[in-house]
């Protein structure tokens, strides 16, 4: 028996400190959005995402190309940069990767949000540590 594919999406957000001579835009995109930056850590965080899900077998990462990573991105208004950084803006960034979920497996869907989520905040914290 065939299995039944339905689409589930995991959401993540964080701030992201940059130079205001390379904000990206404000709004909301689809991957990629044309800033060297933004484009990179959702670069990352796919794969993160795909390598953490590379032993299930009722959950993967939805194709890119039918299901880009959903960015919307935000000016935080209320930041103020430290002064030995002056020019840093935070932008509050929101992304949703789409999962492929065996229809009606909802354990496995929790599981592998969990799974995706907790991989990515790590990576995230990972990136952020080395800046």
């Amino acid at each position: 028996v065939e299995n039944e594919w339905t689409i589930s999406n995991i959401s993540v957000s964080f701030g992201l400190l940059i130079h205001e001579n390379d904000q990206p835009p404000e709004g909301s995109f689809s991957s990629p959005i044309q800033n060297e930056i933004v484009d990179n850590v959702m670069f990352k965080m796919r794969i993160v995402a795909e390598k953490s899900l590379a032993e299930c077998t009722n959950v993967t990462i939805a194709n890119q190309k039918e299901f880009p990573i959903s960015i919307t991105i935000q000016r935080d208004v209320n930041y103020t940069p430290p002064t030995n950084r002056p020019g840093v803006q935070r932008n509050l960034v929101k992304a949703t990767i789409s999962l492929n979920t065996v229809h009606g497996d909802l354990q496995a869907v929790s599981n592998a949000k969990t799974l995706v989520y907790n991989t990515m905040k790590m990576s995230l914290s990972d990136l952020t540590s080395k800046a």
